[in-house]
């Protein structure tokens, strides 16, 4: 598994019509996991979503944001990546009149061979511990 980390500083009275756009480059089989942290002071004045290209990969539903206020949170996904190589971006706003806001957010890609094998070791481990090997 490859993690991803990027910190993403939304400018103050960044509105959500023209939101901050920010590149994420990853690389991998399949977008495995999404974990963030909404650090202490966002009073849900700001928010945020995931993006590859026009598809809203989080939240689901489409069109809605991630808001909150001392959130840590990681979503398990399963989002089968269309080039090994490609450029997540990260869409913030900021409704703040003053402050600027930080968003740390992790991208966790796995590729299909090292899932394989992953499995394949765990299994064998398993059968010889059985086994009492």
């Amino acid at each position: 598994m490859r993690d991803y980390f990027y910190i993403v500083e939304i400018p103050a009275n960044t509105s959500a019509d023209n939101p901050l756009t920010v590149d994420c480059p990853v690389e991998g089989d399949e977008l495995r996991r999404i974990a963030y942290l909404i650090p202490p002071g966002w009073h849900a004045l700001a928010g945020f979503a995931v993006y590859f290209g026009i598809e809203q990969i989080y939240p689901e539903r489409k069109g809605e944001w991630v808001t909150g206020d001392n959130v840590y949170r990681q979503v398990e996904l399963r989002w089968k990546m269309p080039a090994r190589r490609l450029l997540l971006n990260v869409q913030a706003y900021n409704n703040d009149g003053q402050y600027p806001h930080k968003l740390f957010i992790w991208f966790s890609t796995i590729d299909f061979e090292e899932d394989k094998l992953t499995y394949i070791s765990g299994m064998l481990e398993r059968i010889m511990e059985w086994l009492g090997l």
